[in-house]
């Protein structure tokens, strides 16, 4: 079969075994393919020798490259995480609460199923496996185009929009796709003419203020669509017992003037112990110790190949952090214990009732210090009867203020 006009970027390469007359059945069987998909992480299309890059050596992605199916018409999100989403979900990274790469926006939400967001409407079907009635995918399967690269392709209308924000906003970095126009929304509209244009120098958008009114229009029914559950946190489950302890970093925090805000789902009522840290648990660094010399990247937007592409930084010129308190809050409760320049993290005891709700920890001084790193351990049922002690607290009121 020849499949090779079609074109998978190195963005995102997805190796299938083609299978027909799959049973629909979701019972693995002889018949049935095995599925390995990979996604290449902070690749762009020119990142590889098949794309004619001059500099690197890619043998094995350029005969993947020759061998695949591949799209040349194939889109994804503008980071990692959103990408990722998609894949997952079958549906707009947005749906499922990923917008960004950090900052409690790259957790997938409770109960989503666990493409971009064509692949896995595509698995699926290659697969034979059946799709929960409660299940609306955003994409399609691939399926029919991959046996038959000339099949009729109804125009598709996509959206794209980058917002790297805790709470995203409308008309901020969008793009609206069809087969022949691109709507870029940043400062102002721009429209191109994808066919005549797809390197899109040319804003034709003052030349065909209807195309852009038409799908502006689009663009606002959508976002009405996928915005209904952006209020909502993703929350991190602690006290299950296939995860205990449970290790949360600053990275999957949420942020608010005051500092890092975990969203926590407490799964079972109980007593908790929660260890927090300032730098990582395998570091064995103390509390006090500062940053000292840092390995950083350095790549502004007019870098190329050959500049000089790291940079050390001196980080804190004091020897020792001004560092004498380590504090939780979660919920309404609010705990400190003493730090000393030996301690390595800072430990304490919480009853918790099942459920939702927020944490902050940090360490204070001469100044506030984050504590980066938490281990949260469940270590057994309640002990106290004062079951009121302890209420919860909705990460909104900390976020927002309300």
């Amino acid at each position: 079969m020849e499949i090779k006009q079609l074109y998978i970027p190195a963005v995102a390469i997805l190796l299938v075994a083609l299978f027909s007359n799959t049973p629909k059945n979701n019972v693995v069987s002889a018949n049935q393919p095995n599925v390995i998909l990979i996604m290449l992480d902070d690749v762009g299309y020119g990142d590889i020798q098949a794309h004619g890059n001059p500099y690197l050596k890619t043998p094995h992605l350029d005969r993947l490259h020759e061998e695949s199916v591949r799209f040349t018409n194939f889109h994804v999100d503008p980071s990692c995480s959103p990408s990722r989403a998609a894949i997952l979900t079958g549906q707009y990274s947005s749906r499922s609460g990923v917008w960004h790469t950090i900052g409690g926006r790259s957790l997938l939400q409770k109960d989503k199923l666990a493409a971009h967001f064509d692949i896995l409407p595509t698995l699926v079907d290659l697969a034979g496996l059946e799709v929960p009635e409660n299940v609306k995918f955003d994409g399609l399967s691939l399926r029919s185009l991959i046996h038959n690269p000339r099949v009729d392709w109804a125009d598709r209308t996509l959206f794209i929009h980058n917002q790297r924000l805790q709470y995203p906003e409308k008309y901020k970095d969008f793009q609206v796709l069809t087969e022949k126009w691109r709507l870029e929304g940043r400062e102002k509209k721009e429209l191109y003419d994808i066919k005549k244009d797809p390197g899109q120098k040319f804003d034709i958008a003052n030349k065909h203020k209807d195309v852009v009114d038409s799908l502006t229009k689009k663009y606002e029914y959508w976002w009405q669509d996928i915005s209904v559950d952006f209020e909502l946190y993703n929350n991190i489950i602690i006290g299950n017992e296939k995860e205990n302890p449970s290790l949360i970093y600053a990275h999957d925090a949420l942020r608010s003037e005051e500092g890092l805000v975990w969203a926590i789902d407490v799964e079972k009522e109980g007593m908790y112990e929660f260890t927090i840290y300032r730098w990582p648990l395998e570091s064995g660094r103390r509390i006090v110790e500062n940053e000292g010399a840092t390995f950083r990247h350095n790549m502004p937007p007019t870098s190329n190949i050959e500049t000089n592409r790291f940079r050390i930084e001196n980080g804190d010129t004091e020897e020792e952090a001004q560092i004498n308190k380590a504090r939780l809050a979660i919920g309404n409760l609010e705990k400190e214990v003493a730090v000393t320049n030996a301690m390595t993290s800072s430990t304490f005891t919480v009853q918790l009732k099942a459920g939702e709700t927020a944490l902050k920890a940090w360490f204070s001084g001469d100044k506030k210090y984050g504590a980066n790193y938490l281990k949260i351990h469940y270590i057994g049922p309640a002990v106290f009867n004062n079951r009121t002690a302890y209420e919860a607290v909705h990460p909104y009121k900390w976020l927002r203020n309300k």
